[in-house]
């Protein structure tokens, strides 16, 4: 049912955007999913309490979640709000590595409509520490985590 996988070196980020090598036999596949919601030329982005770079809000799909599911929990979680998933954005993939698991990641990004709850500006005291409305000409390359850049870009054109 699975391929083999080749016992090979390959480079991986970390939570830090730093390239390290990793053994291709020790990764797992992980989905995640991720939210745009956007406010005239401003989108919701959150930090990680470990990062002075922003994200979109968003995370991992549990084993038997639907994708549609863990977007709308992953932003309650991190944002407070309730959003409707809207269109597809984009499909990426990235590896990374994060508390000595590695992950060949396939990132889906859709966007998301605010129907409830409230903003957590403070984040939600584990994995957001911060949450806020940015205009798309206040992010930057040096500022939006590596993985975002390309649909933020995007956004920005």
């Amino acid at each position: 049912m699975f391929n083999p996988v080749a016992d090979k070196i390959v480079l991986a980020y970390d939570l830090h955007d730093r390239r390290v090598k990793r053994n291709l036999k020790n990764f797992k596949f992980r989905v995640s999913v991720y939210g745009i919601l956007r406010k005239g030329n401003s989108i919701l982005c959150q930090r990680h309490p470990e990062l002075a770079t922003y994200g979109l809000p968003g995370g991992g799909v549990e084993i038997g979640e639907s994708i549609e599911k863990a977007l709308i929990r992953e932003f309650k979680e991190e944002t407070g709000l309730v959003v409707a998933k809207g269109d597809l954005v984009s499909v990426t993939e990235d590896l990374f590595t994060c508390g000595g698991q590695d992950a060949h990641a396939v990132l889906v990004t859709y966007t998301v409509k605010e129907v409830g709850g409230k903003l957590l500006p403070g984040g939600n005291n584990d994995d957001t520490g911060e949450v806020k409305f940015m205009d798309l000409n206040d992010l930057t390359s040096k500022n939006t985590q590596r993985v975002f850049w390309d649909i933020v870009n995007f956004y920005k054109s």
